[in-house]
């Protein structure tokens, strides 16, 4: 009979330990990041070139910063008049049209996530 005493107070302190945890926010640790397009492992290229900047944003470290280093990417890199210089430029830029979108889903970002995929060129018909 003491035994289930005991066994009834530690569920009883249980019980109550969980109760009073859950009035409290959860700590929220940043979200680690990994891009679903992986590039070779290449040397460094400096930063402000195409392939340098690709390579900054694809190793973030957590989704946040991933999200402000592929919307920087896009802003310096995609034409803005949908003319690509060749098909190197078109195939990182679209890579990092699709990352940031995929990044913006992820985050929550429902109608930013909505508004880069009305703009790809395959949805808009170009």
């Amino acid at each position: 009979m003491r035994r289930l005493t005991i066994g009834v107070r530690l569920l009883l302190a249980a019980a109550v330990a969980c109760a009073a945890c859950e009035g409290k926010p959860a700590i929220r640790q940043p979200s680690p990041y990994r891009p679903f397009y992986t590039v070779p492992a290449a040397p460094a290229e400096p930063r402000g070139t195409l392939k340098g900047d690709y390579q900054w944003a694809a190793s973030s470290s957590t989704r946040e910063e991933a999200l402000t280093r592929w919307r920087e990417l896009l802003q310096k890199h995609a034409p803005p008049d949908g003319e690509y210089q060749d098909a190197f430029q078109r195939n990182y830029v679209r890579s990092a049209q699709y990352e940031l979108m995929r990044l913006e889903y992820l985050a929550g970002h429902v109608d930013e996530g909505d508004a880069l995929l009305r703009n790809l060129e395959d949805v808009r018909g170009r």
